[in-house]
């Protein structure tokens, strides 16, 4: 038995056509493009979290750079007599980066996300621990911004010398 569809022509006259003439999409083909839609729109969520997080990576790298900006130019308004190394540890103690080992240290809160301040004095220094030297006058100042970002743990580091002059 043949299957018919009724078409209506422009002027009202009927005219039947055979269902394997019409054409259209087969249920496997919609399944193919829904899956192909699928992957597209899950690569597009995707790229969207990476986004996300890297803007909040790139927040927390602006807000510490102007953290450590902040207290550099407190530092170097500062007496040079003023500015001392409380552990007295010199060169060994400028990476100290805890409340209890570090020379200075200070909390700030900005969008839910705390920033630990640390800074560290090393009289009569110049540079890294390791490769610095001795010279008179002069103190090393290294600023420290500890943070937590999605649980890991992110610093950032600027080294300053104040001279007595």
């Amino acid at each position: 038995m043949k299957s018919y569809k009724k078409i209506s022509s422009f002027f009202g006259h009927i005219k039947l056509t055979r269902l394997t003439e019409i054409n259209g999409f087969s249920m496997i083909e919609v399944l193919i493009a829904i899956v192909i839609l699928s992957f597209g729109l899950l690569a597009v969520a995707s790229m969207q979290v990476s986004a996300l997080q890297g803007t909040s990576f790139s927040r927390g790298i602006t807000e510490s750079s102007e953290m450590i900006q902040d207290r550099i130019e407190k530092i170097m308004s500062s007496n040079y007599a003023s500015i001392v190394d409380t552990w007295n540890d010199g060169a060994a103690g400028l990476n100290n980066a805890t409340p209890a080992t570090a020379d200075y240290s200070d909390e700030v809160d900005i969008i839910h996300v705390r920033y630990n301040v640390y800074w560290n004095v090393a009289t009569n220094w110049i540079g890294d621990p390791a490769t610095g030297y001795a010279m008179t006058g002069v103190k090393t100042i290294r600023v420290i911004v500890a943070w937590q970002d999605r649980g890991r743990a992110r610093t950032a580091a600027f080294d300053l010398l104040k001279t007595n002059i």
